[in-house]
């Protein structure tokens, strides 16, 4: 299956016609004993900088510019911003690796703070030999945002070679896209939104920057398209062969046919063919035209469609793969203007592919309820699962919300309608009563909102995810001035708030509620958590594609009021004309989501980066008492996010470190990226994509961001099981699983949309295949990045977190903040940090001490990773983890600093204390950090501690005894550096 997947992916690049043909070419340069444009839709004199010279190229003469040289062109006419492709030859006299800029083509109308503005630029950019194509627009909001990349890192080439670069932007598709080609084969991408210029530069300049080294030019083109790769590889290609053009004339045969790209939809049981006739649009003239296709193959099948033209100049037709099968055909196509009259024609030979085994499967799908939640019980208007209770009182939306023994809402949640200046709220009855399984319960419900009338769905399941579905239907076009829903919550018990966006951005973030009058007004996202320490509420919403916001900046809203905090969503506000339904589809889910297992304070993760398995596996994983988690990288597996490269090899290496003590071992799956270049991949690319699409460069390739609203979820699934079955592994560690934004619609995200439900269920599918295998041995462990997002969460045994430090401040990480975020005691999930402290940092130079920054995860009970910490913070990680771990925290009880006040009493409010006491509640473990100067902190053990009051205490990491005055523990704490301290009963 594989190596017949692997010629069809080489099928789908080399067949068929090429379509380039003169009229694309906006501007050509052959360089032949001069630097003036041989074609030029624009000015074609070069301004040269320094003294270029001219010697032998790929074919004639090219162009030679020293350190010093460089030349440029008029701009307008000559380049197209909103698309095109760059082509050229170049000869460097400097390897990939020297950390220099070096232009190759360079249009820009000047930098803000590190961006580009206004820019189409193709370089080898300074660091990690990485080649770049760039494009951006003219805001002025920072290098991050209004730009897009196509590069490849760890490029290698012997200087004094001769490469081929091509580059290609679109801005007009409907999926926008961007690529990068070495030397005939593409090497780059991203696509979703390409951000171009808003302004034109006024020229594009060739070499430099001024010093930065010798660099040939050769056949320098624009076209005023982006070719197809097919179409990059023929003009390529063309250069080995005989020309029969002179070197002054354009490197290609012109072709009048059309560009034909097919792929396949599995997901959808469609193969579709795209058309690009966009160098047609002059002879197609203005009036629509038509553009068919007919598949045919060898025993009679004929199937054909068509449509008309549009503005983008490409069409995509789609065939019904029941209808035509697999096997070779003859794609055939033509475009008719609007009187009928033939423009263009094309044809491509084909082979469709059957059908993957793996496309559909049922890996694990179930109906039955997971461990460790227990059944859902809907009975009258309530519903309840593990933990929690949600009532409907005449409402799809819930009245009341409870977690544990504790009211998460001050009154029903409620929606209101604002129109012809008159509120009104939501009533609604239901159509029957509660319907599911065990494992899920839903509802039907008929009613009003005003001058709207409204049908809802609500669906509860057993992990307490609730979904509502809301369909508002005007009986004729209704003036709305404001629609919105309001979540009210107590004060007390929402005093903490995490908002997600799915992304490192100031729209991902934590902290505390503030007082009475305090409000946060947001643009959309997609998760919004209120609570405390204890458990909380969070609201979920895939997309806002069909509000009205006229303040998009507060779409979504927390407030403080004098009756407590609320949460406010404005699907509409400002006057809205609605004459069609509108569909709205969001939820919630009370925390937290299941009980934190037992024991989990002893576990300890690691990544195993080590090429000599053997030597690891025999050293053991360290300390008696620990369960031992090892991620086993890509460098063990050969391939990113997919198929082990060898199942054999992985297998001797998961039996050796299960053999060397290792109790779990878990490999490295990518919920949101795959490897490029596999035949599965080559296959589905089109299918799988997540827009804004990208690619980056690893160790073993290029990997490329997918969408798990895709055929990509079954892939994973079986790659997963796979996996488990023939190298032995317990599970997987779930890198980049946050539900990230996509807007395909190849695969049901043409809107725009988080993909929560997606993720969640690819999420749920793969909890159950991997407890299905290994029971209570089976671990599922996923990383996201300041995105702790429940709804996706229940359904993992650990989530780790943190790398967003590497970018952001430490400045803004507050405790609120670090509570909201990360305690695993609101959630119900057992939370890991991964301190990225060192990670991008000159010298190794940590951002925060790591003795300081060790406080945080300590006093919130969160295990620490040592990944990117300074090798004396991981020694002291390493022996506070060893004393935790002897002291019994596993089975402990925690007495966390903000509700501990009744027991543990400190001499000065700059002090911060958090507590274990052990089961047998004989020994107190303290952890402690002081503030930025040295203090003696006393320390007093109130109510069921007092007990301990005098007994021995010593300090946890030196072993020196702490002596106790007047009855309080006497306790020197060197300003921030943690510190932990033992008080135990004589036996």
């Amino acid at each position: 299956m594989r190596a017949l997947l692997s010629i069809i992916s080489l099928t789908c690049i080399v067949s068929g016609a090429v379509a380039v043909e003169d009229a694309d070419v906006l501007f050509f340069a052959p360089f032949e004993d001069t630097t003036d444009a041989a074609v030029s839709g624009g000015a074609p004199a070069a301004t040269p900088t320094g003294e270029p010279r001219f010697d032998e190229g790929v074919r004639g003469r090219a162009v030679v510019l020293d350190a010093d040289s460089l030349f440029s062109y008029v701009f307008a006419g000559n380049v197209v911003p909103s698309e095109g492709t760059i082509m050229m030859w170049f000869k460097p006299e400097w390897p990939a690796d020297d950390d220099l800029f070096h232009r190759l083509f360079y249009a820009t109308t000047g930098n803000d703070r590190g961006k580009a503005l206004n820019s189409i630029l193709l370089y080898k950019y300074g660091r990690w030999s990485r080649l770049m194509i760039y494009t951006a627009d003219g805001q002025l909001n920072g290098p991050q945002a209004g730009r897009s990349m196509a590069y490849r890192n760890e490029m290698v080439w012997e200087p004094g070679t001769w490469h081929h670069v091509a580059a290609t932007w679109s801005a007009t598709l409907a999926s926008t896209e961007m690529y990068l080609y070495f030397d005939g084969e593409r090497i780059a991408a991203c696509g979703g939104q390409i951000f171009l210029p808003e302004t034109a530069p006024e020229v594009f300049e060739v070499g430099g920057p001024e010093g930065s080294g010798t660099t040939w030019f050769d056949d320098i083109m624009v076209f005023g398209r982006p070719l197809m790769a097919r179409e990059v590889k023929s003009v390529y290609d063309g250069y080995a062969g005989e020309m029969a053009a002179a070197p002054s004339e354009l490197p290609f045969v012109s072709s009048r046919e059309l560009g034909l790209r097919p792929f396949m939809l599995f997901g959808r049981d469609q193969l579709v063919v795209l058309t690009d006739y966009r160098g047609a649009r002059h002879d197609l003239g203005d009036a629509p035209g038509t553009i068919s296709v007919t598949i045919a193959n060898d025993v009679g099948l004929s199937e054909e469609t068509s449509a008309p033209t549009d503005a983008s100049a490409t069409t995509q037709l789609a065939f019904e793969l029941g209808r035509v099968g697999s096997g070779p055909v003859n794609i055939a196509a033509t475009l008719r203007d609007g009187a009928g009259h033939l423009v263009r024609e094309g044809e491509l030979s084909w082979t469709i592919p059957a059908t993957p085994e793996w496309v559909g499967n049922d890996l694990g799908k179930t109906d039955e309820v997971l461990a460790p939640w227990t059944p859902v019980i809907a009975t009258g208007d309530a519903v309840e699962m593990w933990g929690r209770r949600y009532e409907f009182a005449g409402s799809p939306l819930p009245s009341a919300v409870s977690s544990g023994d504790r009211a998460m809402l001050r009154a029903p949640i409620s929606m209101t309608v604002r129109s012809g200046g008159a509120d009104a709220s939501l009533t609604m009855t239901a159509t029957g009563p509660p319907a599911g399984s065990d494992a899920i319960a839903s509802r039907d419900w008929q009613g009003a909102l005003g001058p709207l009338t409204c049908s809802a769905s609500t669906s509860v399941e057993f992990d307490g995810f609730m979904r509502v579905d809301l369909e508002l239907t005007p009986a004729a076009a209704v003036d709305v001035e404001g629609l919105e829903l309001i979540v009210a919550m107590p004060a007390d018990i929402a005093t903490l708030y995490h908002h997600a966006h799915a992304d490192w951005t100031a729209l991902s973030d934590a902290g505390a509620v503030g007082d009475a009058g305090w409000s946060l007004p947001l643009e959309f996202v997609p998760y919004m958590w209120l609570g405390d320490e204890a458990g909380g509420l969070a609201w979920w919403c895939e997309s806002d594609w069909n509000w009205t916001n006229a303040d998009p900046t507060r779409a979504v809203e927390l407030r403080h009021t004098d009756a407590g905090v609320d949460l406010v969503v404005r699907f509409i506000e400002g006057e809205t004309t609605l004459a069609e339904p509108l569909k709205l589809a969001f939820g919630f889910m009370a925390t937290p989501v299941k009980p934190l297992p037992e024991v989990w304070r002893n576990w300890r993760p690691g990544f195993i980066s080590a090429l000599d398995i053997e030597a690891l596996a025999g050293r053991g994983p360290g300390v008696n008492g620990y369960r031992d988690i090892g991620v086993l990288w890509n460098n063990h597996v050969g391939s990113f996010s997919y198929l082990p490269a060898d199942p054999a090899e992985m297998k001797r290496k998961v039996d050796l470190l299960h053999g060397g003590g290792w109790e779990t071992v878990v490999s490295y799956f990518a919920i949101n990226q795959t490897q490029t270049g596999t035949p599965d991949y080559v296959l589905c690319e089109q299918e799988w994509r997540r827009a804004p699409y990208s690619e980056q460069t690893m160790r073993f390739g290029s990997y490329a961001t997918v969408c798990a609203a895709s055929t990509w979820q079954d892939m994973m699934l079986w790659a997963i099981d796979q996996t488990m079955e023939q190298t032995g592994t317990d599970g997987v560690y779930l890198d980049c699983s946050s539900p990230r934004w996509c807007a395909s619609a190849l695969h049901g995200c043409g809107h725009g949309r988080f993909t929560i439900l997606a993720t969640r269920e690819l999420q749920k599918r793969i909890y159950a295949l991997v407890h299905g295998r290994r029971g209570d041995a089976g671990f599922v462990y996923n990383h996201n990045s300041e995105n702790n997002m429940i709804t996706q969460y229940s359904f993992t045994d650990v989530v780790l977190n943190g790398e967003q430090f590497n970018r952001k401040d430490l400045a803004t990480l507050t405790r609120a903040k670090f509570r909201a975020e990360f305690i695993p005691h609101s959630l119900g999930v057992p939370s890991l940090l991964l301190p990225t402290l060192i990670k991008f940092q000159k010298d190794d130079h940590e951002k925060m001490p790591g003795a300081e920054f060790l406080a945080f995860p300590l006093l919130h009970d969160v295990i620490c990773l040592p990944s990117w910490m300074a090798r004396d913070s991981q020694k002291l990680l390493g022996r506070i983890r060893d004393a935790m771990v002897a002291f019994g925290v596993a089975d402990a009880e925690f007495l966390p600093y903000w509700s501990n006040a009744a027991e543990i009493g400190l001499s000065s409010p700059d002090a911060t204390i958090s507590a274990y006491l052990r089961a047998d509640g004989k020994a107190l473990l303290l952890i402690a950090q002081g503030p930025e100067e040295p203090l003696t902190l006393m320390v007093e053990l109130r109510d069921r501690l007092a007990a301990m009051t005098d007994a021995p205490a010593r300090d946890a990491l030196s072993g020196e005894a702490l002596q106790w005055q007047a009855g309080k523990l006497q306790w020197s704490l060197p300003g921030r550096a943690v510190q932990l301290a033992i008080v135990e009963l004589a036996q």
